[in-house]
């Protein structure tokens, strides 16, 4: 197009998507007076329909300066159907609460993306010239309902009250976003060089969420201020940062950092009220990196970030999706500051086939947002709020790794280790808990490749997890792990040729979560054609053992949990693979 100086190439997609499962859901909440278990059982029932087109055009007058145009629209319904059954008890087999919830949702979006890059490089090796502008305009319109009715019980476990919550949602939205980049590069020397960086970005929000009561009459037409809102959201930001590279020898250090000014107001358009905020993010980086050689190198990197809280954690508005856990707005939050480290060293061998790899890093948070959460010993329910707790969270990870080839069965052998922790604390009750989480693990590894005729690779390895709160030490989610998974495939004659994949996961049995174990497997058979192989048929196998299920536990805060969810079920698929890379070319003529 155009002698070959512009291009333009578009899409359009369509995609609908249906999803059904089941997911149960264990946790254990840690108080100063004791422990609070609780039980979910979840039936969801989620659809999609989404319409995309987009584009792109790109220009290229010479080859110092381009060109490029983006745009998207998108156009999408989702609607969502989940049905929650929970108890709750005491720990001693006395029931606290049980309910039942359905919560559904009805969600029209209209998304618009356009953006635009031009670059240029000067005549002076390294200088470079490029501004970006990209805008975004997103509506979305959703009806919601929440059906539930909780009863509670009293100690002595007979049927105390019943409290229901009928309530109709209607929530419009809208966004507008226009960010602009602009980035000068200039070598101030042969080894030295510094990159220049300004952005101005406009962000304006308006939500509106209002909330209604079922009536007597059967009817949603009872207005509930206490979970509606109405928020205007403006913010500025004006960023401006440099960084500098020096790079001599078999050296190279990079330092820099960026600040950006930012600006916003917040308009509560139910009361009146206004919430204005100004502050600076901050984003120092910094690493130096030694090359002994292609094959070894040793780099340590540093980098910190400031963290504004969310506009969900600052809206002074109540959530009561969940009836039994409501989260509150904290207006008054102020920023964190996280800091990271790492260091590397990696060597490799090509003669041996040897190689060695040693990393670690740890992260630091000062001003930590955190969780305030206030828990009703005798019903189970539980209000949250996020404040700032002046605590460090922390967390490190390490992680060693050695692979080497064993020549006389021409078999590649390797080991690793690998261990993390982490440090957070919060509020519950009036009580500070400390939460730490450690996890270790190890695996050892074979392969083997034989090219047209087969190849295998198989790894296990155990591992352990520690979960404790400083409220409950006597309540842990210690356990083991053990992960093993192997896949190979074999060529056989006449172009036919078979693989599988198997995968395994252990998690123990705890105190309070029952063991979990999965093992997935999937296989295949494939035919190719033609002497180039680029045309094959393959009819694959997935999930054999129907087994696919979504485990997962992790301790967060007070709260140790468990949870498993519907994942795809056994299914076979025929599939036509036509590669355009393998065919023939035309030899140049001398």
């Amino acid at each position: 197009m155009n002698g070959d100086k512009a291009s333009i190439n578009t899409n359009y997609k369509l995609k609908t998507l249906d999803v059904t499962g089941v997911t149960t859901n264990t946790s254990q909440q840690s108080l100063s007076s004791g422990i609070i278990n609780n039980h979910s059982v979840q039936n969801f029932d989620r659809s999609s329909f989404r319409q995309k087109l987009d584009g792109v055009y790109e220009y290229r007058p010479d080859t110092s300066s381009s060109f490029k145009i983006g745009a998207d629209a998108t156009l999408k319904n989702s609607k969502t159907d989940d049905n929650y059954i929970t108890s709750a008890d005491n720990g001693s087999n006395v029931m606290l609460n049980r309910s039942n919830r359905d919560n559904t949702n009805n969600n029209d979006q209209k998304l618009v993306d356009v953006s635009g890059l031009y670059t240029h490089k000067f005549k002076k090796p390294g200088r470079t010239f490029s501004f970006n502008l990209a805008t975004t305009y997103e509506e979305n319109h959703s009806t919601g309902y929440i059906n539930s009715e909780t009863d509670f019980f009293n100690p002595l476990g007979g049927l105390d009250s019943v409290a229901a919550v009928h309530q109709l949602k209607n929530t419009a939205t809208t966004r507008t976003v226009v960010n602009s980049n602009t980035t000068y590069s200039e070598p101030l020397s042969k080894t030295f060089a510094v990159i220049f960086n300004y952005g101005l970005g406009v962000n304006n929000e308006h939500a509106d969420t209002r909330s209604y009561d079922k009536s007597l009459s059967g009817q949603y037409d009872v207005f509930n201020s206490a979970f509606s809102n109405n928020y205007q959201f403006n913010q500025l930001t004006n960023q401006l940062g440099a960084v500098f590279n020096y790079k001599k020898g078999k050296a190279l250090v990079n330092f820099g950092t960026k600040a950006s000014a930012v600006d916003f107001t917040q308009v509560d358009e139910l009361t009146g009220n206004v919430y204005k905020r100004s502050f600076i993010n901050w984003t120092p980086q910094a690493s130096y990196l030694y090359k002994y050689s292609p094959q070894k190198a040793f780099r340590v990197d540093y980098s910190g970030r400031t963290t504004q809280p969310t506009l969900e954690q600052i809206q002074p508005i109540r959530v009561n999706y969940n009836p039994l856990f409501i989260t509150l707005g904290n207006p008054n939050l102020k920023a964190s500051f996280t800091n990271h480290i790492n260091v590397s060293y990696n060597t490799y061998g090509v003669v041996s086939g040897q190689s060695f790899y040693v990393s670690g890093s740890y992260n630091f948070t000062t001003a930590g947002i955190a969780n305030n959460t206030v828990t009703n010993t005798l019903t189970g329910k539980s209000t949250t709020q996020f404040i700032n707790l002046d605590k460090i969270n922390s967390n490190y990870y390490l992680y060693m790794g050695f692979n080497r080839k064993i020549n006389p069965i021409d078999i590649n052998a390797g080991i690793n280790v690998n261990a993390n922790s982490n440090i957070s604390y919060g509020f519950i009750n009036n009580a500070l808990n400390r939460a730490t989480s450690n996890s270790y693990s190890g695996r050892v590894s074979v392969s083997k490749y034989e090219e047209d005729k087969y190849n295998f690779d198989l790894g296990a390895g155990p591992g352990y997890s520690i979960n404790q709160s400083s409220l409950q030490l006597n309540n842990t989610g210690n356990a083991a792990t053990f992960n093993a998974n192997s896949s190979g495939s074999v060529e056989l004659h006449g172009g036919f040729s078979v693989a599988t994949d198997v995968d395994y996961n252990y998690k123990a049995k705890t105190k309070t979560f029952d063991a979990q174990k999965t093992t997935i497997w999937n296989a295949s058979v494939n035919k190719t054609f033609f002497k180039q192989k680029n045309l094959k048929l393959s009819i694959i196998a997935n999930n054999l053992l129907d087994q696919n299920t979504n485990n997962n536990r992790y301790a967060s805060g007070n709260t140790i949990e468990q949870f498993s969810s519907t994942g795809i079920k056994r299914y076979f698929m025929f599939m036509v693979t036509w590669d355009f890379t393998k065919f023939n070319t035309i030899p140049e003529k001398s």
